[in-house]
């Protein structure tokens, strides 16, 4: 009951929210940089943010929460099911902690290796950012120095 709140929420919210704008406006998207947690755990989602409001594609919230979404062309319709969960056709990398990187997406693992996920959902390594020193260890107290 509770995903048909939320889904229903986001549906209502996108109409109300495109209600204002005229046909032939030209509108300005940009990506968002808005955090999206879903059961207490950061998902990486593409969304963009028109006017002062986030917009998310509707099949990448299907793959994120749970549900399926199918088209009918035939009656012009959105079909959303909470039944059934929707095979994930977009290629992605899924870490140890559950969270879902999608192609272009960045993920830096326990050890602080940065990995971009390429187009097939597998990890490639990024070179280091040269832009940034490298962290050196702080010493510890009591430790020795060398006496030169």
């Amino acid at each position: 009951m509770k995903m048909k709140n939320i889904i229903s929420t986001v549906i209502i919210s996108c109409v109300a929210s495109s209600v204002g704008f005229s046909a032939h406006a030209i509108i300005d998207a940009v990506n968002s940089s808005q955090k999206v947690f879903v059961d207490n755990r950061e998902v990486t989602i593409e969304a963009y943010n028109i006017a002062g409001s986030n917009y998310y594609k509707l099949r990448d919230l299907g793959d994120t929460l749970g549900f399926s979404v199918d088209y009918d062309e035939r009656s012009n319709s959105v079909m959303i099911n909470t039944d059934k969960k929707t095979e994930t056709t977009k290629p992605h990398y899924t870490a140890p902690d559950g969270t879902v990187y999608y192609p272009g997406d960045i993920y830096v693992d326990e050890y602080g290796t940065t990995y971009r996920v390429d187009n097939d959902g597998d990890l490639v390594t990024q070179a280091p950012d040269k832009s940034r020193p490298p962290k050196t260890p702080e010493p510890k107290p009591g430790g020795f120095t060398s006496g030169k």
